[in-house]
């Protein structure tokens, strides 16, 4: 188990001894990274070593090898997830610890020391110690997951690919980034996609990731200048509907339905239906708990930043397997927890969602790509076309949108639809006069 920090004082003799010598230079390196708390930070690798001595990791005399250091933080690492299973520390004070010796892994490398450890630390989707490239970069991951942002694992990715682009020079020393480098960057993202290989979508979103990453770094002080996205990648942004048909979608459930041989089907049906029923976001599926589903009504909450809280009805036999699910996977979580997670126990991102869908898409033939963004539109579509005659305004409040003029976007890219679904019926006379009419009426 890992030691209580009180421990540290207990044992006087590892203040004084050898192995406590090398945490002396620490606090000054954290101090020149920017890092505060820094006596915490030290207090933390201080756990760290009473561990490793007490469990004959480390020997007292100092000299430590590289695969005795690195069993022994693999170690602790496990001691400090059985510590938290069994409620010992707190999650928070987990992350403290382990982002404490994450940091003093950099220190001891800048003293030359030849730390091989390519294990993830914290969570799998944050990359430990030297593969993020800089510090900063480290630490704007961890300002997320301290905020329980759900965006993290498309954030590492992103703002990686932007660094490799920058080169080893600003990656490793982000201070030296300028507004000159950024408009460089701008240049290499307009060449690919008048070269086709990058939607003007794709590029805008991508530069918002790395704005928000330019700001966390404006607003510690590594930077100077506030990055501001072109109009011109904005403005060559094309909103796609993609439609799903009634038989990819039912083809896309028999194949959750066929794949027995994993553990998490029941959990990736009940996502997929979740998708198809209800129109969410794949970040409202991960932020359900279990108390937002209220079995007696068949009723769940949904909850975005975009769109608040909202509660929708559901099928009854959805209904009946969400609560099988529930029963079966989830039946000792609290109410506050979350109802989908990962095998480690933590809350599913919004891109695991996007690899659930892909990864039972991938294997049927379709027309159309089936992801959990086109299933979006194909609800809100089918409802806008529903015969029953549904208000726009209720299904724009179904859908979570903010403005209806979202909603009505769906609604004249149906009229679209339908007049390429008349088309080989039409003569070529009545479909232009169609279209003509159409383009008088949109107000889009």
């Amino acid at each position: 188990m890992i030691p209580l920090k009180n421990s540290i004082d207990e044992q006087g003799t590892l203040l004084k001894s050898e192995p406590a010598a090398k945490v002396q230079g620490f606090q000054s390196f954290l101090l020149q990274q920017h890092i505060e708390k820094t006596d915490s930070h030290e207090t933390n690798v201080l756990v760290f070593i009473a561990f490793a001595l007490s469990h004959g990791y480390l020997s007292q005399d100092g000299k430590w090898h590289e695969s005795e250091f690195v069993q022994a933080i693999l170690a602790f690492k496990q001691s400090a997830d059985q510590s938290l299973s069994e409620k010992r520390i707190s999650s928070q004070e987990r992350e403290e610890l382990l982002f404490s010796l994450d940091l003093y892994v950099r220190f001891l490398r800048t003293q030359h020391a030849s730390i091989s450890l390519n294990q993830y630390l914290l969570q799998d989707d944050i990359p430990a110690f030297e593969d993020l490239g800089c510090l900063p970069f480290r630490l704007y991951i961890e300002e997320l997951c301290r905020l329980k942002k759900l965006c993290v694992g498309h954030d590492i990715a992103d703002i990686k690919r932007f660094l490799k682009l920058l080169g080893p020079d600003i990656a490793h020393d982000i201070t030296t980034l300028t507004p000159v480098h950024m408009s460089q960057l701008e240049d290499r993202f307009l060449q690919r996609i008048d070269d086709g290989v990058m939607l003007p979508r794709s590029a805008y979103h991508q530069l918002k990731v790395f704005r928000r990453f330019l700001r966390f770094l404006k607003q510690h002080g590594y930077i100077d200048f506030e990055y501001i996205i072109p109009e011109q990648f904005d403005s060559k942004i094309v909103r796609e509907n993609s439609y799903v048909a009634l038989e990819d979608r039912m083809s896309l459930l028999r194949e959750i339905l066929q794949d027995t041989g994993t553990p998490n089907q029941t959990r990736d049906l009940c996502i997929v239906l979740l998708l198809i029923l209800t129109g969410c976001r794949p970040l409202e599926v991960c932020t359900m708990r279990i108390q937002d589903v209220i079995k007696t009504e068949s009723r769940i909450f949904l909850y975005s930043i975009k769109s608040a809280q909202r509660s929708l009805v559901i099928d009854k036999d959805a209904m009946h397997l969400l609560a099988s699910y529930m029963k079966d996977k989830r039946s000792g979580a609290g109410p506050a927890d979350p109802l989908f997670v990962r095998k480690n126990g933590l809350p599913l991102q919004s891109n695991h969602v996007t690899k659930i869908v892909g990864k039972y898409s991938k294997n049927i033939q379709t027309t159309q790509k089936v992801t959990a963004r086109a299933l979006r539109h194909t609800f809100i579509t089918n409802a806008l076309d529903d015969a029953s005659g549904n208000n726009p305004i209720e299904v724009s409040e179904a859908a979570g949108h903010t403005s209806l003029r979202s909603t009505m976007h769906y609604y004249y890219q149906n009229i679209r639809r339908l007049i390429r679904m008349a088309s080989p019926y039409l003569s070529r006379n009545q479909q232009g006069a169609t279209n003509n009419e159409y383009q008088k009426r949109s107000p889009l």
